[in-house]
């Protein structure tokens, strides 16, 4: 993990994914190397390399509500959105409180334009975990969709303060305010 670190800080993306995946043939258990080559391949915009690398984590590790959220969150990614609530659901399964596969389940809803099922989902895995990050920000997206302006702007807010170096909750934040409807 630290080779992998340290190759990729130096810019060598090629050698870094190569740690990882050498890492992960002679542990396939090891959940935080499957994680860092998630958001690597997230990072590097190659999200059917994601799906492909997350698909093999539950194969090898079929009982690891991580690997199943995982999936789930590359499948929201890549648009495939029943496949997605599949996944999730299973790692739900699998634990019954995980706070991303709930946040991530009311994503896929967001992105079918259901946000009242969305904001229901995205509530539960902020109660199990309210310092999540992204949770802030998919929910400030989910109030932002239906207009509810104030609600949305706070949402981004508890992202900032919990990250306050997110440019994604930063950019977010912006169009809630050039929306022109959130007054100072």
């Amino acid at each position: 993990l630290v080779l992998a670190a340290v190759y990729a800080r130096h810019g060598e993306s090629a050698l870094a994914e190569e740690a990882l995946r050498e890492l992960l043939r002679h542990n396939p258990d090891c959940s935080l190397a499957w994680q860092r080559l998630s958001h690597f391949l997230r990072k590097n915009h190659r999200l059917e390399d994601d799906l492909q690398a997350m698909r093999e984590w539950t194969e090898h590790c079929p009982g690891d509500a991580d690997a199943w959220c995982h999936r789930g969150m590359s499948a929201v990614m890549t648009d495939r959105i029943p496949e997605a609530r599949e996944y999730l659901q299973r790692a739900l399964e699998l634990d019954p409180k995980h706070h991303e596969a709930l946040c991530w389940l009311g994503q896929s809803y967001q992105s079918e334009q259901d946000p009242h099922t969305a904001l229901r989902y995205l509530s539960q895995g902020l109660q199990i975990k309210p310092d999540y990050q992204p949770g802030w920000n998919m929910l400030g997206g989910v109030y932002q969709s239906v207009g509810r302006q104030h609600e949305s702007e706070g949402c981004f807010m508890r992202a900032l303060a919990i990250s306050p170096t997110q440019a994604l909750a930063w950019n977010n934040l912006a169009n809630t305010y050039l929306d022109g409807q959130v007054l100072g």
